[in-house]
């Protein structure tokens, strides 16, 4: 059984949930995937002190029950609510240069199917989620068509 924990109170972002928004959709689009589809999905953000992965093991042939526990910097969730759409749920712990990594691992995971090429372009906007001027400016160098 595996289970996330975030440590401390949430603080939204809701100007880099917007933007991280926009990053989920190209890479859905890259990976010709659908699901979420992006018309029928909200992304929320949140900043938490710390973040926590654990695992717990069950015992087999006699032995105990284990659990073990990884720090982690980003969490990504898909939940559907009740009205069907997608809701993704982004926590992150520290600050773009601690969670980048992490949420890049978790969105390929979750997105894209195995062995696909990584899009490298689209996966290097995660680092500027908290950075309006930075983000736009590589929005519209490599996405034009998508830049506000």
């Amino acid at each position: 059984e595996q289970r996330t924990s975030a440590i401390g109170p949430a603080a939204a972002l809701p100007a880099a949930a917007a933007r991280c928004a926009v990053v989920l959709r190209l890479l859905i689009e890259a990976s010709g995937s659908t699901l979420p589809p992006p018309e029928e999905c909200t992304v929320d953000m949140a900043r938490h002190s710390e973040l926590r992965r654990s695992l717990r093991v069950r015992p087999l042939l006699g032995r105990r029950e284990r659990e073990c526990s990884t720090r982690r910097w980003a969490v990504l969730d898909v939940d559907t609510a009740a009205d069907g759409l997608k809701q993704v749920r982004l926590r992150v712990a520290g600050d773009a240069e601690d969670f980048t990594a992490d949420l890049q691992e978790e969105a390929v995971a979750l997105l894209l199917p195995p062995r696909t090429q990584l899009p490298t372009r689209v996966l290097s906007l995660f680092a500027h989620l908290e950075a309006p001027r930075v983000f736009e400016k590589l929005l519209r160098r490599d996405f034009p068509g998508l830049a506000p």
